[in-house]
């Protein structure tokens, strides 16, 4: 039986109550995926730090190290402990760009959030095939990353929208099969998922953001960490950057404004990332509302079918011919 199929605006604000319900939850599934990064960053700086500055000493009371492979070596050891953090939360930010399709799921049926693990195991009990899907992912959106790709990876992306849902819910089809079939999914809706997306983009990268922004600025928190931040760095590391500054009549920097670039970057990351959930929840539920459509989804499958066979037909005839 076909069930009614919501707008994009319908679909949009039971995201945002999905997860404001549950934004406990989902900010306690992201604070290591988010600020794991955040503190491997800051222990690989350090490492660093730490590392030119006992370096020469440790040459002097060790001359065999004073080669650059020993030197090498050296510092490779020194940033393992940053690396391990910042890696091992890094692929579970990757992982949640899946397995928060599946606590949607739980969420429609039951209205809880629960089992983290078992929601992962979903995704880590094919972690080569997600990294194979990642992969593929990652080099579109390397592509918007680049001014005269911006509107092709643009609209690619959009094509691509449901690849982790349809990695999570069908879990027969392969990557490839995956941005396959979403490109199928996203013909004749390419423009409500785009409105879709722009209103869960502009809450979640733009809205929230600058409101949490504003407050920490408020209560002085901006201030503190601007201030720390610029204790370490020093005027003359910024000689060069004035140097090129001033051939473009630009004023010269210094410590207080790179440290206050630093904190507006990091605000604006920390909670774009942290917000991962509620664009995620959007695009599920829009899946879901058009997996609800049995007879568009038959055409869909249908059309999806057609194409693997196409590929499969032509495969044969090349091999034919050699």
């Amino acid at each position: 039986m076909t069930k009614k199929i919501k707008t994009f605006f319908e679909i949009f604000l039971q995201g945002i109550g999905l997860y404001f319900s549950n934004a406990d939850k989902f900010l306690q599934y992201m604070f290591y995926p988010v600020f794991g990064r955040v503190l491997g960053g800051i222990i690989i700086v350090y490492s660093i730090i730490f590392y030119n500055q006992n370096l020469d000493a440790l040459i002097v009371n060790y001359p065999v190290l004073n080669t650059q492979l020993y030197k090498n070596l050296i510092l490779f050891v020194v940033l393992i402990p940053g690396l391990i953090v910042y890696l091992s939360s890094l692929w579970k930010y990757l992982i949640a760009y899946s397995s928060i399709n599946s606590m949607t799921e739980n969420l429609l049926k039951s209205d809880r959030v629960y089992d983290f693990p078992a929601h992962n195991e979903l995704v880590t009990r094919r972690w080569f095939k997600y990294l194979c899907l990642w992969f593929l992912y990652g080099s579109i959106m390397f592509l918007t990353w680049i001014p005269i790709f911006w509107l092709i990876g643009g609209i690619l992306l959009i094509y691509f929208t449901f690849v982790f849902q349809i990695f999570v819910f069908e879990e027969q089809l392969s990557p490839i099969d995956c941005f396959k079939k979403s490109t199928v999914y996203v013909q004749g809706n390419f423009w409500k998922l785009f409105w879709l997306i722009t209103f869960a983009g502009g809450l979640t990268y733009c809205i929230i953001p600058q409101i949490i922004y504003t407050f920490l600025n408020v209560i002085k928190v901006n201030g503190f960490l601007t201030s720390f931040i610029a204790e370490g760095i020093q005027t003359s590391s910024l000689y060069n950057l004035n140097l090129m500054l001033s051939a473009i009549n630009h004023s010269p920097v210094n410590p207080t404004n790179i440290a206050s670039l630093i904190v507006t970057l990091l605000i604006y990351k920390i909670v774009i990332q942290m917000l991962l959930p509620l664009r995620t929840i959007c695009i599920c539920l829009w899946y879901k509302n058009f997996c609800n459509d049995n007879d568009v989804v038959k055409i869909a499958d249908q059309k999806f079918m057609n194409r693997v066979n196409q590929e499969v037909k032509k495969r044969k005839k090349s091999r034919y011919k050699d």
